[in-house]
C-alpha cells in the first residue's frame, strides 16, 4: 500500500469535494492581511493601535488563529490603503471564517464545561473537512468506530468525576461525529487496531464483545472507503512504539496535512511536510505486519472468545 499523502488522494467518483472549511479560509485570510500590512509599511503595533487591541490579537488573525470580524476587516483594510474590491473579498472571507461547526451550535456547553478539551475540538474540525485519515491505535478503539455502550462506557471511566448529565452530552457529541461515516463526501478510513485493544474489557464482557461485533461487521462489509485491520500481537516493527497516530489530509491545498499524535495527557499536533512523511511511512510499515481481512476477524474472534471468560 503506498505511502497516503494529501495529494495524492483520490475522491470516489460522484461525490463532491468538501468545502474549504473555515480554518484554511481563516489563514487565507490572516496572510494577506499581513501582506496589505507590510506593503504599507506598517507594523503589527500600528494595526494594534487603529483597532485599539492587543498586538496578540492581530498577530492571532494574521496567523489564522481567532475567528475574524467583518468589521476588524473592513478597518484594516481601509488603514492598510487597501481597494473597496479587496475590502469585500476579504470580509466575504471573514465570514466564511466565522463558522463554528455543528461541534461549537450544537455542544457549546461541552466545550464551556472544558469536559472536551479544545486539542479534540481541533481534531473534530479537522476530521470533518479531511479527504482521507489514516490512524493506528494502540489502546482504544477509533472514536468513528466506537458503539454507543463502548463510548458510555469510556466516559464512566474517564470523566467519573463531572455531572451525569454532562457525561450524557459528551456520549451525543461523540455519536454526532460518526455522521460523517454516512455523508457521500466522507473522507477515505483506514483504522489499523492493536489486537491489545480488541481484549481490553471496557465496560465489561457485554460492552466490549458489542463493540468487537461492530469491528467485525465493518471488515465484512468490505468497503473501500472506511478499512479497518488488526495488528497482531507478535507483530515486530519499529513503526509500532511511537504510540497511537493519525494522519489526516486534503484535498484543498490551502489546508495544511496534520498529524495526530495520542499522547497521555493532551494530543500533540504537527503539520510540517516532514512530518506528514514520516507518519504517513510509519502507517504504511505498520500495515505491512498488520492481518488480512480473514485473519483479523480470526483475531477478533479469539478476543471474544477470551471476553467470554472474564
Amino acid at each position: 500500500m503506498p505511502v497516503v499523502t494529501a495529494r495524492s488522494v483520490t475522491r470516489r467518483e460522484g461525490t463532491a469535494l468538501p468545502t474549504t472549511r473555515p480554518a484554511a479560509q481563516r489563514r487565507r485570510l490572516g496572510t494577506e492581511l499581513r501582506e496589505l500590512r507590510e506593503r504599507a509599511d506598517l507594523r503589527i503595533d500600528d494595526a494594534a493601535a487603529e483597532l485599539r487591541c492587543s498586538t496578540s490579537k492581530i498577530s492571532r488573525l494574521e496567523n489564522g488563529k481567532t475567528p475574524p470580524q467583518e468589521r476588524d476587516v473592513r478597518d484594516l483594510v481601509r488603514f492598510y490603503g487597501g481597494s473597496i474590491e479587496v475590502g469585500e473579498r476579504l470580509q466575504e472571507m471573514a465570514r466564511s471564517g466565522q463558522d463554528n461547526g455543528w461541534w461549537g451550535d450544537e455542544f457549546k456547553d461541552v466545550f464551556t464545561d472544558r469536559l472536551v478539551a479544545e486539542q479534540l475540538k481541533e481534531y473534530v474540525q479537522l476530521e470533518e473537512y479531511a479527504s482521507a485519515i489514516t490512524s493506528y491505535t494502540a489502546d482504544v478503539v477509533p472514536g468513528l468506530l466506537q458503539t454507543e455502550s463502548y463510548i458510555t462506557a469510556l466516559t464512566e471511566l474517564l470523566f467519573s468525576n463531572h455531572d451525569a448529565e454532562l457525561r450524557k452530552r459528551f456520549v451525543e457529541f461523540r455519536l454526532r461525529r460518526q455522521r460523517i461515516l454516512h455523508r457521500d463526501d466522507a473522507p477515505r478510513l483506514r483504522f489499523l487496531i492493536s489486537e491489545g485493544t480488541l481484549r481490553q474489557p471496557v465496560g465489561g464482557s457485554d460492552v466490549a464483545t458489542q463493540q468487537l461485533d461492530a469491528i467485525s461487521k465493518r471488515i465484512v462489509e468490505n468497503d473501500p472507503s472506511c478499512v479497518v485491520r488488526i495488528v497482531p500481537l507478535i507483530a515486530v516493527s519499529p513503526a509500532l512504539y511511537g504510540g497511537s497516530f493519525s494522519v489526516i489530509v486534503f484535498d484543498d491545498p490551502a489546508d495544511q496535512d496534520t498529524v495526530l499524535v495520542e499522547g497521555r495527557n493532551a494530543p500533540t499536533y504537527l503539520k510540517s511536510d516532514a512530518d506528514v512523511e514520516r507518519y504517513g511511512q510509519s502507517f504504511a510499515e505498520i500495515e505491512k505486519v498488520s492481518l488480512d481481512a480473514g485473519a483479523s476477524l480470526d483475531a477478533i474472534e479469539e478476543a471474544r472468545a477470551i471476553l467470554r471468560q472474564i
